[in-house]
């Protein structure tokens, strides 16, 4: 009798044990864009790694907060050519983007919030300064031709 209730209770153990697996730390690997796609519009647990011309970004569904998703978005290598990214390599963020959301994570920085969205932020201020710096004679004639 002692036998039985030990293997019952092993295994109703293993049971709650899987069952956790796969509601809370299983995650899909994607390969392709479609996969994540499809798993972002129902905000289910997956990761991604994105190859994109500029640099290979992750990004690892987390699961639904409120009413939103979370996505984490990590920049995992910047491509030759940007020496900027380079500096920012391994940052990562959250975004909490809207239930259903299709598209790049990072696409509106206002959704995230991390040290790769600072160090971001920071890299288009000083791209904005220095075009402003560089074509400052040609946005006083545009004001002074404005008056």
């Amino acid at each position: 009798m002692n036998k039985k209730r030990r293997v019952l209770a092993i295994a109703i153990i293993v049971l709650v044990l899987i069952l956790v697996y796969f509601l809370f730390l299983y995650s899909k690997n994607c390969k392709d864009e479609t996969c994540f796609s499809d798993s972002m519009k129902s905000c289910s647990k997956a990761n991604y790694i994105n190859n994109a011309e500029d640099a290979s970004w992750s990004y690892a569904i987390k699961g639904k907060k409120s009413s939103e998703c979370v996505v984490e978005v990590k920049l995992l290598q910047a491509k030759q050519g940007k020496i900027e990214l380079e500096k920012i390599q391994g940052l990562s963020m959250d975004c909490s983007l809207p239930l259903g959301y299709i598209g790049v994570p990072q696409a509106d920085l206002s959704r995230c919030h991390g040290l790769l969205k600072e160090s971001l932020q920071e890299l288009m201020i000083q791209k904005l300064h220095s075009y402003i710096l560089a074509n400052l004679g040609k946005i006083d004639d545009a004001l002074t031709k404005a008056i």
